[in-house]
C-alpha cells in the first residue's frame, strides 16, 4: 500500500512517501519492498509552535488588568508555563483554555513581577512558544496632576493673550491721554 507524503503543522505530526505491506506488517521506502524502514522513521515531528498574540505587549504594573498570550499549538499537546525561566503555577498565577493554547497572567502576578522586560514561554509536547513583555511602573499621581495643569494652562493661553491685548490699548490709551495734557499746558505756557 502506497502512503503520500504529508507535511507536518503544528497540530500534527506528518510523514514521508512509504509504502506498506499488509501481508508481512513491514514499511518500505520503495515500491519494490526492497529498502526497509522502521516505522518512527515515516513520521515526520510536528513543528515548533509559535506566539501568535500578546508579545511585546506593554502593562502598567498596577492597572490590575490581566495579560494575554495565544500558542499556535493545539491545546491537548499543553504541558506547562515559564516565566523568565521559572514555572508557573495554574489557576495560581495565570488560567489556560483552548483556541490553539490561550494562556492567562493573573493580575495578582503582574503586580509582583520587577519593572522591565519579561519573557513567557508556552510549552507544549512540539515545543515551547515564547513572548517578550514589558512592565512598567504605573503614573504617580505628581505626573497626572503635572499633565493636569499643563492642560489647564494650555485652556488658559487664550486668556492671556486678550489680557495682553486690553493691557495694551489702556497703556496706549494712558499715553495718548497724558501726550494730550503735556501738549494742552505747553501751548498755554507759549499763549502766555
Amino acid at each position: 500500500q502506497h502512503v503520500e507524503a504529508k507535511a507536518a503543522t503544528v497540530t500534527q505530526e506528518g510523514n514521508i512517501e512509504y509504502y506498506y505491506c499488509s501481508l508481512c506488517l513491514k514499511y518500505f521506502a520503495d515500491s519494490n519492498a526492497s529498502k526497509q524502514i522502521d516505522k518512527d522513521s515515516v513520521v515526520t515531528s510536528k513543528l515548533a509552535p509559535e506566539i501568535i498574540a500578546g508579545d511585546k505587549c506593554i502593562i502598567d504594573k498596577n492597572s490590575d488588568k490581566a495579560i494575554t498570550f495565544k500558542s499556535n499549538a493545539a491545546f491537548s499537546d499543553f504541558v506547562k508555563v515559564e516565566l523568565d525561566g521559572r514555572e508557573l503555577v495554574k489557576d495560581k498565577d495565570y488560567t489556560v483554555k483552548a483556541g490553539s493554547i490561550i494562556v492567562t497572567l493573573n493580575p495578582d502576578l503582574i503586580k509582583k513581577l520587577s519593572t522591565g522586560e519579561h519573557v513567557i514561554g508556552i510549552a507544549s509536547s512540539s515545543g515551547t512558544a515564547s513572548a517578550h513583555f514589558t512592565v512598567k511602573e504605573p503614573e504617580t499621581e505628581s505626573i497626572k496632576e503635572t499633565e493636569a495643569e499643563t492642560e489647564s494652562i494650555k485652556g488658559t493661553e487664550p486668556e492671556t493673550e486678550s489680557i495682553k491685548e486690553s493691557e495694551t490699548e489702556t497703556i496706549s490709551q494712558i499715553e495718548s491721554e497724558t501726550t494730550s495734557q503735556y501738549t494742552f499746558v505747553e501751548n498755554e505756557t507759549n499763549a502766555s
